[in-house]
């Protein structure tokens, strides 16, 4: 920085000067016709050429620092930017596998990283980035957590140039991975954050300060991300249950339907079964009541009309059926007729 910021302001002085000796020679030809030697004139030139100056410098400034920021800082990415966007992507990305997907592409391209994952416990790889994979297990997400516990403190990074554990060493060789970053919320593991090798001069000091800065507000919103997908998970699973359940209670519906009309077609045909047989004894007692089969005794007599009151109570309370069984099935007709007009008469 102090390389860049010294030839950025040896080309302004260089510009300034240029622009000074042009302008002072052009002034001197076409206003004092290069008659400097008159003081006034002179005081009066280099005040008009500072105002001039010092309105030009800060433009001219600009555009010698973006020229050798770009010239020595080529790739390099804005402190300011990188956190503004991660947290532009963290706030309006609510989807898991989207918004793993999304922060690992901006992370590999901003910090030049052949490849970049998250491993989510017990859920697998996601947001992968880059050509190079990365294939953890459970033991190995476990031997990792069990170092940085004993090593390291959130939101810290493990560097596997400075892993002092054999076996750990070797295992991120194996997967070429140079900086792991576990991710907690509320002590609890959330999931790690893995970067391959670097494309250039390895990972700096400043790299390792921007990812330990977003390292929490990355754990919240995966931790987020993911109740929301349980929650959106446990919605559908609601919903099946409510539409098998539904689709049930439709079939029981229709079951009941069935059943129902069976009971209307059974009530209304034993009705008519039974008015028949009924119409006919009810017939052959009125006639042995009325003396057409010959001559009965009083108790007899007794006997008969009692039975003929029974079976016209049954035909009536079999009419009673069949008409509930119109009323049912829709098919129960009203006969109105007029009636006499009742008048009371007085004297």
């Amino acid at each position: 920085m102090a390389v860049a910021r010294s030839v950025s302001y040896m080309l302004l002085l260089i510009a300034l000067a240029v622009v000074y000796v042009i302008s002072a020679y052009v002034i001197s030809i076409l206003v004092f016709q290069r008659s400097l030697t008159v003081d006034s004139h002179v005081n009066l030139m280099n005040m008009i050429l500072a105002m001039v100056l010092a309105v030009v410098y800060q433009p001219v400034k600009k555009i010698f620092d973006k020229f050798t920021d770009r010239v020595f800082y080529y790739g390099e990415y804005d402190a300011d930017t990188f956190t503004r966007e991660i947290s532009k992507i963290l706030t309006y990305t609510a989807d898991f596998q989207l918004l793993t997907r999304r922060v690992g592409n901006y992370i590999a391209t901003s910090l030049k990283a052949e490849k970049v994952a998250f491993c989510i416990p017990e859920k697998g790889i996601y947001g992968r980035a880059g050509r190079r994979r990365i294939s953890v297990v459970e033991e190995d997400v476990r031997r990792i957590m069990d170092y940085y516990y004993k090593n390291c403190s959130f939101p810290e990074v493990i560097l596997a140039n400075q892993v002092k554990d054999p076996e750990l060493k070797k295992l991120l060789d194996i997967h070429r991975t140079k900086i792991v970053m576990p991710l907690l919320h509320q002590n609890q593991e959330t999931g790690i954050l893995f970067l391959g090798e670097h494309k250039s001069l390895g990972y700096s000091s400043r790299d390792i300060e921007m990812l330990e800065s977003i390292a929490g507000e990355l754990a919240v919103s995966i931790r987020n991300s993911l109740s929301l997908e349980e929650i959106n998970e446990l919605n559908k699973s609601l919903q099946r249950k409510i539409d098998e359940a539904t689709k049930e209670l439709r079939f029981s519906n229709r079951q009941l339907q069935r059943l129902d009309e069976a009971k209307n077609e059974f009530i209304s045909m034993a009705s008519h079964q039974l008015r028949t047989p009924l119409t006919s004894i009810k017939g052959y007692l009125d006639m042995m009541l009325e003396g057409d089969l010959g001559k009965i005794t009083p108790t007899q007599r007794a006997v008969l009309r009692e039975a003929f009151s029974s079976s016209e109570r049954m035909v009536r309370l079999i009419n009673d059926f069949l008409n509930v069984s119109r009323l049912q099935t829709g098919k129960f007709n009203i006969d109105k007729q007029e009636t006499g007009r009742c008048s009371n008469s007085s004297g």
